[in-house]
């Protein structure tokens, strides 16, 4: 094709773009609109794409490519265009003549082949722009076409070289060669598993990953297995002909390990699971009686074999307790002697002299006492086999009894004074002495007496043997009289009644105890001692010993029964003429309780309604409350302050206050002295080292004093301290004068006198501690001594003194003395403050 043939049919393809002719700017579809470019000189070529590539042609069909060209400036030639394909297989259209200054255009080309290629060729635009005179845009077109000629192109075709290999081609399975270009040639039924892994290739139901239907006969998930058997534990259902219990548990199959009590038959033997040793009871800890459930011997019922350790029988018993008398055979550990026979174990009663050993104690059944001699009876040694103190060769007991069998009775046992007669009524006012007479004794020991076969004797030869059981506690009284009714006996009750034909008591006469051959005490009295009708004889409960004389004994001032006076099976009344109590006064000397040592003749008078003091007034006074005010702390240093607040009198009376410090730690230096105020209801103490401190409080009513009450506490260490802070008070000026007198000889002038002294008063008061610490104050002076003087270095308030300050005529003289003051607390800390005192001395 000629140029201008090209240049025709480029302007006929314009026009039917829609591009403007020649020389117009382009503004419709096909071009894009451009203002040009300002900085380039025309012609000035532009291209877009720089290449145009085709793929997967059909053959024999054409497809269009476009390609914009641009004469990029805004003034200037024409850019002249001439195009030429060197490929057969390209066209394009149209050819553009000429493109004014910001004019755009589009080429179309097309691609049209006949074999799968790829085809390639240069598309040459020749134009007039210096910068870019020929242009040439790559063309590759490739193709899809159909080789083999079986109806497929090639990109569909999976083998376009072969006919009978296409997509409408009837596959061939496990051949190899994927005739219907599927890409499948292993897997039939298109289940995604291929011949080597689906063991049925013609159901797609059928795979390995497929979901097993079971007992159905098909092996769905071609794992192999049976389909019957659905745990996998190797074994069928039993429902299926096979031996497995439960096919939905792989840990139950026949042959397995059964575990027992679990509700679960592991092994499938149909057996219960809790009958571990199949005797046929269950556990009795699941409901069964079976009391091993592992050894099959043992079970209810079953027959028991004793001695072997087992309960066989699960009757719960002891193996070892043949006879269930509920004590074990002693041959194992147990106490029961003869394990066939329930009647003997060792808490059975024994049956003496019957030669069977019922309490299993291995003693000899003909030694009732266990005194380790038989009884005489059946051929022993013992005379009394109901006393294990009595036997042969056995020591003697103080129990009235013949313990060693040799005819006596608690020979040597008792010594004199074990054994006192205390107190003696031989005639009663009230009763008649056929009826009242009796005797009181008392046990010295810390054991119990019995006085059983004891003799009493009196001096006129009556006597009596006491006979039956009559213990006497350890210190305390036995009464032994005529009569044991108390009705008519003055109302007593006795421990020990004797007959009064064989023992009577008159004015003068004597008591005498004794057992065997020794005598314990003997009383005997005349009609001097203090013997009175209706009154007994008392020992003084102060001289109980035997031999007693009559100074130790009195008559006893306390009725009893139906009035006569004594204190029958009681303590003894104090005998007046002795000071029991050691308070100095003895009732003789007017103590009115001699048992008492707070009351005698000018004893303190309390209000606790006694007659304290023995005047026969019951009077009252006060009483003292020591207490202390817990709330500020107990520490060192600190104020404590001591409260007697709580101390009363019963008439109101206005109270006086002693306090006095009486104990505290070893270390301290302080005293009563150091109490603030120690007469103050509540005064404060400060307390220099941990420990205790005790206080006493007196108070006083005027007329009585009260006793003497403590309080004591627990100081410990404070743990921090407060610096003091010191005031000396404010600065002060004194003024004096002094007589000047004129000198009437020599030069003249004034001769005066020195000022008055004057005094000054310095006070701390002003001093302060956070803590509320005591403070000690020392004073110096530091400027200024040559005229004033300290009346004291320390204290809470010092006075200065001015003394001898010189003057001169009509002239003020100034003299100032600085004043430091130093304040200390309780624990070493220190604050100082210093203040000026003037002293302005005016002659006149």
């Amino acid at each position: 094709m000629s140029n201008a043939v090209r240049c025709c049919s480029l302007l006929a393809t314009l026009a039917l773009l829609g591009c403007p002719p020649v020389g117009e700017k382009a503004t419709e579809t096909g071009a894009s609109e451009h203002t040009g470019n300002p900085d380039a000189s025309c012609p000035s070529a532009k291209w877009d794409p720089a290449s145009l590539t085709w793929t997967n042609l059909a053959y024999g069909v054409a497809e269009s490519k476009s390609l914009t060209l641009l004469n990029d400036c805004d003034a200037g030639d024409d850019l002249e265009l001439t195009l030429s394909i060197d490929a057969a297989e390209f066209t394009a259209s149209p050819t553009l003549a000429r493109l004014g200054a910001g004019e755009a255009a589009t080429i179309t080309v097309t691609a049209e082949i006949d074999s799968s290629g790829p085809i390639e060729g240069i598309l040459r635009i020749e134009t007039n722009d210096l910068a870019n005179a020929v242009i040439e845009i790559p063309l590759t077109a490739s193709g899809i076409g159909d080789n083999d000629e079986d109806g497929y192109v090639a990109a569909d075709d999976c083998n376009d070289d072969d006919a009978t290999v296409n997509p409408g081609a009837e596959e061939q399975w496990y051949d190899g060669i994927d005739q219907d270009c599927d890409g499948n040639d292993d897997d039939q039924d298109g289940d995604g598993y291929v011949l080597a892994e689906d063991c049925d290739d013609t159901d797609a139901s059928i795979n390995p990953g497929a979901t097993e239907t079971w007992y159905d006969g098909v092996d769905q998930d071609c794992d192999g297995a049976s389909d019957y058997d659905q745990d996998r534990d190797g074994h069928d259902s039993e429902l299926w002909g096979g031996d497995d219990c439960n096919d939905r548990a792989e840990a139950v199959h026949p042959g397995t390990t059964e575990t027992w009590y679990d509700g679960v038959d592991q092994d499938c033997d149909g057996a219960s699971d809790y009958d571990q040793d199949g005797d046929g009871q269950e556990a009795e800890a699941y409901g069964g009686e079976d009391c091993d459930d592992t050894n099959a011997s043992a079970y209810a019922g079953a027959d028991e074999i004793y001695y072997d350790g087992v309960d066989e029988a699960c009757d719960g018993g002891s193996d070892y307790d043949q006879d269930g008398d509920g004590e074990d055979n002693n041959a194992f550990g147990g106490e029961d002697c003869d394990d066939a026979d329930a009647t003997i174990l060792s808490t059975a009663t024994e049956i003496w002299y019957d030669g069977t050993d019922q309490d299993c104690d291995g003693a000899s059944d003909y030694d009732q006492d266990g005194d380790g001699a038989d009884a005489i009876a059946y051929g022993g040694t013992d005379c009394d086999d109901t006393d294990p103190t009595s036997a042969t060769g056995g020591a003697e007991e103080p129990n009235g009894l013949d313990d060693d069998c040799d005819g006596e009775i608690d020979e040597g046992l008792y010594t004199g004074g074990e054994v006192l007669v205390v107190e003696v009524l031989s005639n009663p006012a009230l009763v008649s002495d056929s009826y009242g007479e009796w005797f009181e004794v008392y046990n010295t020991t810390g054991v119990e007496i019995d006085l059983y076969n004891w003799v009493v004797l009196a001096d006129d030869g009556g006597t009596f043997t006491i006979t039956s059981s009559t213990p006497v506690a350890a210190y305390g009284y036995a009464l032994l009289g005529v009569d044991a009714d108390s009705t008519r006996n003055g109302g007593v009750t006795l421990d020990y009644a004797y007959s009064r034909a064989d023992f009577s008591m008159v004015d003068t006469d004597s008591i005498e105890l004794s057992i065997g051959s020794t005598v314990v005490d003997s009383l005997s009295w005349t009609t001097a001692w203090p013997y009175a009708a209706g009154v007994s004889m008392i020992l003084d409960p102060d001289h109980f010993a035997s031999g007693s004389t009559v100074d130790e004994w009195c008559e006893s001032t306390t009725p009893f029964g139906i009035g006569d006076l004594g204190t029958p099976t009681d303590e003894n009344d104090l005998c007046p003429q002795f000071d029991h109590d050691g308070d100095g006064y003895s009732g003789d000397d007017g103590d009115c309780d001699d048992d008492d040592a707070g009351v005698y003749p000018g004893a303190f008078e309390a209000d606790d309604g006694l007659d304290t003091d023995c005047d026969g007034v019951e009077e009252s006074g006060p009483t003292a409350v020591a207490d202390y005010a817990a709330a500020a702390g107990l520490t060192t240093c600190s104020p404590i302050q001591l409260d007697g607040s709580a101390s009363t009198d019963p008439e109101g009376t206005v109270l006086t206050f002693s306090w006095e410090l009486t104990g505290a730690p070893a270390t301290s230096a302080l005293t009563t002295a150091d109490i603030v105020d120690p007469t103050d209801e509540s005064p404060y103490f400060y307390a220099d080292v941990p420990g205790t401190y005790t206080f006493s409080l007196v108070v006083s009513d005027g007329g009585a004093d009260s006793l003497v009450d403590s309080v004591s506490f627990t100081v410990t260490s404070r743990s921090t301290n407060a610096t003091p802070a010191a005031d000396a008070g404010a600065d002060q000026t004194l003024t004096a004068s002094a007589v000047c007198t004129p000198i009437s000889y020599g030069a003249g002038g004034y001769d005066c006198d020195v000022c008055s002294t004057q005094v000054a008063t310095l006070s701390a008061a002003g001093s302060s501690d956070a803590d509320g610490d005591q403070l000690s104050y020392t004073w110096t002076v530091t400027s200024g001594s040559t005229y004033g003087t300290l009346s004291a270095a320390s204290g809470d308030s010092v006075m200065l003194s001015f003394a001898d300050a010189p003057s001169a005529d009509s002239v003020t003289t100034t003299t100032t003395v600085t004043v430091e003051l130093e304040v200390t607390d309780c624990m070493g800390a220190t604050d100082t403050d210093t203040m000026d005192v003037k002293y302005e001395c005016t002659g006149t």
